[in-house]
């Protein structure tokens, strides 16, 4: 069900727009942008940048009982309220969200313990650069292999 919600984000494309689908990462930097493209990336995370421009596709679905279904706050999950709107042919809400400053840092392959580490002394910019800034440690061994062998 889910799999068939959709939105359109604008691109530089023939249709003038991509379909984002829940999980789907989107590049939130210049949204009006008439030249722009490749900025849906299907259920992975593009490039991170110093400006954590990344954003997701999130759907949340509701208990039948709750009976006022409206755009509003919603908990995607624990502690992350993001503003959704309702889908009235699913009836669930969907939003777009910015990763989270661990997000971006577990994408980068680090563990929860040297985030909260980094967390301690620095504030969420910082985290967005320095998880902008750093190597994809998986992707660093690859090339080192390769090279090697």
């Amino acid at each position: 069900m889910t799999n068939d919600i959709e939105i359109k984000i604008r691109e530089a494309t023939l249709k003038g727009y991509s379909e984002a689908h829940p999980g789907d990462s989107i590049n939130l930097s210049m949204p009006n942008s008439k030249t722009r493209r490749g900025r849906v990336g299907g259920a992975i995370a593009q490039t991170l940048d110093t400006a954590c421009n990344q954003g997701v596709m999130e759907v949340k679905t509701v208990d039948k009982s709750e009976e006022i279904h409206e755009d509003k706050f919603v908990e995607i999950y624990p502690g992350c309220f993001v503003w959704a709107m309702w889908y009235e042919k699913f009836q669930c809400y969907i939003a777009l969200r910015k990763l989270t400053p661990r997000e971006c840092f577990r994408l980068q392959g680090w563990d929860d313990e040297y985030f909260e580490r980094a967390q301690f002394v620095n504030s969420d910019t910082q985290l967005y650069k320095q998880a902008g800034n750093g190597v994809s440690v998986n992707v660093v061994q690859t090339i080192a292999e390769k090279l090697h062998g």
